[in-house]
């Protein structure tokens, strides 16, 4: 027993591993793939490529990366096939999980095209067909929290029998880092603007895209509340140009999304912008004991007993008075208390100036108004927004 001890640790401190390496071909040549290019040759195997650990391998097969417990091996038999094996009980195990997969990305000129990211999770696809100047990808790794690597082929060359069946392979594969994702810059949005109550807003467009890979396509979003929740106004459109509805106030911004084929999908979001709407100058005429609709069906004023209020006074709007004015541009406080701690019920006298506060979709606006004359008891009124 301690003879054996002995041997053992003689092993460990020479660095001999004391599991069979990931087999290589019977030869000189090191395959393993590293950032230099190289080059190899893959002959035609028939029949089963693996049974399930190291020694059963074809003697064509190529180990192209290994560590101290992990290693991936390619062949070809009439596919292009890769298996990734992991170190355990003194042998190779074919390792049935995600940590390794092959992808074929099509046609590319050369093996320095081969660019792409995929840094995705992994799934269990292993083998791939031919393609004629093919690029492939091998993504690797250890465990889901172990560094990634990743393998890119070119298929240089191929060999025919006379029955037209391939039967060798030549390939240059390296290690390689992925091209960092092209930066996607969305643009400008434009433009902010105050249109009068219930009129159609201007169109909004989205200008100066740029970045990524060039493959756009854009979603218009909108906010009542200032940006707190963004709803979707369009579906993914390929053109960056949207017409808001009459009633379709507040703020506005795009996301740009650029989802080139076998390229990482990424976005951007642009500026905000702000469509509001302003009640134009308008005049109205009440008389005492009546009430009429100011603005719309749910906005009415109500004259009584010399007093003025909104005629359905509620927490969401009400009015209150600011005092003799000689203009309505002389009205500018806008209070930001609960419109239902309002008096809503103030003086007619000439020049009284009073502030309308009411809610719409969700955000506050002010109404100014002003008496501007008074016979018997008709009561006008100019106001505007503000």
């Amino acid at each position: 027993m301690k003879k054996n001890t002995f041997f053992l640790k003689i092993m460990l401190l020479a660095g001999i591993s004391i599991f069979p390496a990931c087999e290589k071909l019977p030869t000189d040549t090191d395959y393993i793939a590293v950032e230099q290019v190289k080059t190899l040759t893959l002959n035609r195997f028939e029949g089963r490529w693996h049974t399930g650990y190291w020694g059963d391998w074809a003697n064509t097969d190529v180990t192209l990366y290994e560590n101290f417990n992990f290693c991936i091996r390619i062949g070809f038999d009439g596919n292009l096939c890769m298996r990734p094996y992991t170190q355990g009980s003194g042998k190779w195990n074919y390792q049935d999980n995600g940590f390794a997969e092959i992808f074929s990305i099509g046609r590319v000129n050369s093996l320095s095209e081969i660019t792409q990211n995929f840094n995705g999770d992994l799934g269990g696809q292993r083998e791939v067909g031919l393609v004629e100047n093919g690029g492939y990808v091998i993504a690797h790794q250890e465990t889901p929290e172990t560094q990634r690597y990743l393998i890119r082929l070119f298929l240089k060359s191929y060999k025919k029998n006379a029955d037209g069946v391939v039967t060798s392979i030549t390939l240059e594969y390296q290690l390689y880092t992925p091209n960092a994702t092209p930066a996607l810059i969305a643009g400008t949005l434009c433009c902010s603007q105050t249109v009068p109550y219930m009129i159609t807003p201007a169109q909004i467009s989205l200008t100066g895209t740029s970045g990524g890979y060039g493959n756009y396509s854009y979603m218009f979003q909108s906010s009542a509340d200032n940006g707190v929740i963004w709803s979707s106004s369009t579906n993914w459109q390929p053109t960056a140009i949207y017409a808001p509805h009459y009633n379709e106030y507040g703020k506005y911004r795009v996301i740009v999304r650029d989802n080139a084929e076998g390229k990482q999908q990424i976005e951007a979001i642009s500026n905000e912008i702000e469509i509001k709407d302003i009640v134009p100058l308008s005049t109205i005429t009440i008389k005492i004991g009546n009430e009429k609709p100011l603005i719309r069906d749910d906005i009415y004023i109500k004259c009584w007993s010399w007093k003025v209020g909104v005629a359905y006074y509620t927490d969401v709007i009400a009015l209150y008075g600011v005092g003799i004015v000689g203009s309505l541009s002389e009205i500018t406080e806008k209070r930001t208390e609960a419109a239902n701690t309002f008096s809503n019920s103030e003086p007619i006298e000439l020049n009284q100036g009073y502030v309308i506060v009411y809610q719409f979709n969700g955000v506050r606006e002010y109404i100014r108004m002003r008496v501007i004359d008074i016979i018997g008891d008709s009561i006008t009124f100019e106001y505007e927004g503000f």
